[in-house]
């Protein structure tokens, strides 16, 4: 077995491997998309067997790490590269993946997070009449109302996501977001796209000023963000740690397929 950093010429046979799971690849599939092998943020490794077959694959974006496997895979190797890289905070993906690669690595990554994740098909989307209510689609100029917005719902005040970020990803297609507004024109409600890529689309900043809540803002502008991406040949994924998400996410036909964990590094690490 081996494992080395990846090119561009690596990118068919990588996007091949992570297309056998698209829904729990997402993030890697629209990372690799959006932004190459090329960038300073960004790096992707691979690990093949004896044929040159890709065994499993980790990719860096700033300072989280992505792993993606089927089976057995090379966590070692891969701990010593996240070792390597001092600033590292974040591992993300399937549990069983990351929980073997955090067990294998010197970082304490000790404080983790269990979401059940989910994903929509259209033959199970059960759409609520999101006509009843302007929603809007948001362009790149809306993205400080957005963060206005944000700062305001306590669940994304420590965010780490920017309005010059979202502005860029609008712009480049890689999200999109969708909102309502109150007659004085701010914005109330909203849900948005990430890691938008030819196969799916990320579903996330589903938010609601707390004095608008229980009128079903959410659950239409989430119903009208999915039939846009379904429209468009995408399945719909979201991840969610909230029972009450979940029964509004369920009821317009997502369905739980797994369990996405992030793990981060321990505060007083070193």
């Amino acid at each position: 077995m081996a494992v080395r950093k990846c090119t561009s010429k690596d990118q068919e046979q990588v996007m091949e491997f992570l297309r056998r799971d698209p829904s729990f690849h997402l993030f890697l599939i629209g990372d690799i998309e959006n932004h190459g092998f090329d960038q300073p943020f960004q790096e992707i490794w691979k690990e093949t067997d004896n044929r040159g077959n890709v065994r499993s694959v980790l990719l860096r974006y700033e300072n989280n790490f992505l792993p993606a496997a089927y089976g057995d895979f090379a966590k070692e190797e891969y701990a010593r590269i996240i070792h390597e890289y001092e600033h590292a905070e974040q591992l993300t993906g399937k549990d069983r993946v990351v929980l073997e690669l955090a067990s294998a690595t010197s970082h304490s990554f000790s404080r983790s997070r269990d979401f059940y994740f989910a994903e929509l098909t259209g033959d199970n989307f059960q759409p609520e009449d999101f006509n009843q209510l302007p929603v809007r689609r948001a362009t790149a100029a809306d993205a400080e109302r957005f963060f206005n917005l944000r700062s305001q719902i306590k669940e994304f005040q420590n965010s780490s996501s920017t309005p010059e970020r979202w502005k860029s990803n609008i712009e480049k297609g890689n999200s999109r977001l969708y909102y309502i507004e109150n007659e004085q024109r701010e914005m109330i409600a909203c849900a948005g796209t990430a890691a938008e890529n030819e196969y799916s689309a990320m579903v996330v900043s589903v938010c609601t000023l707390p004095e608008y809540r229980g009128r079903g803002y959410a659950s239409k502008l989430v119903s009208k963000l999915s039939f846009h991406l379904l429209e468009e040949g995408k399945t719909a994924c979201l991840f969610y740690d909230n029972p009450e998400a979940g029964r509004i996410y369920q009821r317009l036909g997502y369905r739980e397929i797994g369990i996405y964990k992030m793990m981060m590094k321990s505060k007083n690490s070193e």
